[in-house]
């Protein structure tokens, strides 16, 4: 017998039901955009060193209230890339939000840029696992001399990542205690296929433009803020921050956009990008 299956999905605060079908009992289970943050507390020296060796890393905000909602990387002068799920609302209002460049701390922001345009993938599709999950900022303000500011290096095409790969992710979690300071955690990488099973219960798929990581130790973190935020390995930019389940939950790895794959798509829309 068909029954359905209603998964709640949380962004922001902003609550969508996906349908799905399944011979199961009906069941519901609430997911969380996120990533599996612990606290980590920098020590001074850390703090003071350019942006936490994270120059590349901007604010999401909405103008009106000042407010972090998302993460993002500087591409060029003129581009970011973050998550489309962060944006994808406002692909018809950009001057509601601006971008918040060169600092750690979002109590001190050295460089707002507003918003000329959003280009969200084409193929973006929340219901589907959140499959291409990638969009484009257009910045009005160029990044151009601005202190503190470092294009993200993107990856090669046939980029190698191995399971047990440590890299690191960041962003200002609006969770933790010190939320409005940069954040920095290593995370393993681990194989698509054990991401798979996790999330097989609740009939989610991930995709080959997709990539996981975990937290080693299992500790607990974030719920919101973080999305769009870089997961970097030897200083490439390997995966945007897309989702998970719950809060920091260790038998649920995080699900990145897999940049490698839209090398081509950034290209061709964020112009004078280096390949």
């Amino acid at each position: 017998m068909v029954t359905i299956i209603k998964i709640q999905i949380a962004f922001f605060s902003i609550y969508y039901t996906i349908v799905l079908y399944t011979n199961s009992i009906q069941s519901v289970a609430t997911l969380w955009v996120s990533f599996n943050a612990a606290r980590n507390y920098l020590t001074r020296n850390e703090k003071n060193s350019r942006i936490l060796g994270r120059p590349y890393e901007v604010s999401l905000q909405y103008i009106r209230r000042n407010l972090h909602f998302c993460a993002g990387c500087v591409l060029n002068e003129k581009w970011v890339v973050t998550a489309a799920h962060c944006v994808d609302k406002l692909i018809d209002t950009p001057s509601k939000i601006k971008v918040i460049a060169g600092t750690f701390d979002l109590e001190i922001p050295r460089s707002a840029h507003y918003v000329n345009k959003i280009i969200v993938h084409e193929d973006y599709n929340a219901n589907d696992s959140w499959k291409n999950d990638i969009a484009l900022l257009e910045v009005i303000k160029k990044f151009r001399h601005v202190r503190n500011i470092v294009p993200i290096k993107l990856p090669k095409k046939n980029i190698k990542i191995h399971n047990g790969d440590l890299a690191v992710v960041s962003g200002w979690s609006r969770m933790l205690q010190n939320s409005r300071k940069l954040e920095r955690l290593e995370v393993e990488m681990i194989s698509r296929e054990e991401c798979a099973r996790a999330y097989g219960v609740f009939g989610l798929s991930i995709h080959e433009s997709q990539i996981c990581a975990d937290v080693p130790d299992g500790a607990t973190g974030s719920c919101n803020g973080d999305s769009g935020g870089p997961l970097t390995l030897r200083d490439e930019l390997i995966g945007l921050v897309s989702w998970s389940y719950g809060c920091g939950n260790k038998d649920f790895p995080t699900v990145y956009i897999r940049v490698s794959k839209y090398l081509g798509w950034i290209s061709a829309n964020a112009l004078t990008i280096d390949s």
